[in-house]
């Protein structure tokens, strides 16, 4: 099943087994699952308007990326932003007093927010865990948010660096600090944005999903775009980025710890 307007598949129908049963239990890493091949032609090239060349360069760049690149599952991560525009809601959890969840909060994961949309069959008890039943427990339960801190997953490549480089930067003191930043380069969609979440994927030969590995998170998040101007002499962006038509971007990886709540987030949705 395509993702609607998009051509791409969400990772909701890469794993077809169901999502996992106890988020306050950290799953594996390397879960033994299966989905279906995303097809390399099925990909979104923007709207109507979108110029021919551009929707061909993009094609080209996505090709490129998945030739060479690793597969990955990209997560969006959800703002206040999302919360105003009704995509997503306030966790339960979020406590008035503190302005932020608890430690471990099973449904947003300490980024305070989840999804407007439910999962089937699940439910939060009055302590405040999930718990995953056909029909509903009892009247103090409540159906359970379908995407818990971070919106669907979608599967796509990006090139990542063999390893950090090291820089040196020089502090408000005048001092030089030595700081190590991995640069990774990603096709123009899906659009990210800093703290999104980047996990990486083993497929087999048929394409499909079979373990996920080391978890990222985006920083410093830039578009690429073709130099120069449109047909029309416009730039939508000033000085030398470019014109307004995207083609890639590029970003900073950040580790995320083993000791993260961000371990506990869901790929199989």
């Amino acid at each position: 099943m395509l993702y609607p307007s998009t051509g791409l598949f969400p990772a909701s129908t890469l794993y077809p087994g169901g999502t996992s049963e106890a988020p306050v239990t950290l799953p594996p890493l390397t879960p033994r699952v299966r989905g279906i091949r995303p097809e390399p032609s099925a990909k979104y090239l923007g709207n109507e308007n979108v110029p021919r060349d551009i929707k061909r360069l993009r094609r080209s760049v996505y090709d490129t990326f998945r030739r060479f690149g690793q597969p990955i599952l990209v997560k969006r991560m959800y703002t206040a932003e999302d919360v105003e525009s009704g995509l997503a809601q306030r966790s339960p959890n979020m406590a008035d007093a503190y302005g932020q969840t608890r430690a471990v909060d099973p449904l947003s994961w300490g980024t305070g927010f989840c999804s407007v949309q439910t999962a089937p069959g699940e439910w939060i008890a009055p302590d405040g865990t999930i718990v995953k039943a056909a029909v509903k427990p009892s009247s103090a339960h409540v159906p359970a948010p379908l995407y818990r801190g971070f919106d669907r997953g979608y599967l796509t490549y990006f090139i990542e660096p063999d390893a950090a480089e090291d820089f040196f930067k020089l502090a408000p003191t005048g001092a030089l600090i030595k700081v190590q930043t991995a640069t990774a380069q990603a096709p123009w969609w899906p659009d990210m944005n800093d703290n999104d979440m980047i996990v990486n994927v083993e497929l087999d030969r048929s394409g499909n999903i079979v373990a996920t590995h080391e978890r990222y998170q985006a920083k410093q998040v830039n578009p690429v775009s073709i130099r120069g101007q449109d047909r029309r002499g416009r730039r939508e962006y000033s000085g030398d980025v470019g014109n307004r038509w995207t083609v890639g971007q590029s970003f900073e990886m950040t580790l995320v710890p083993t000791t993260s709540p961000f371990q506990h987030v869901d790929t199989d949705r």
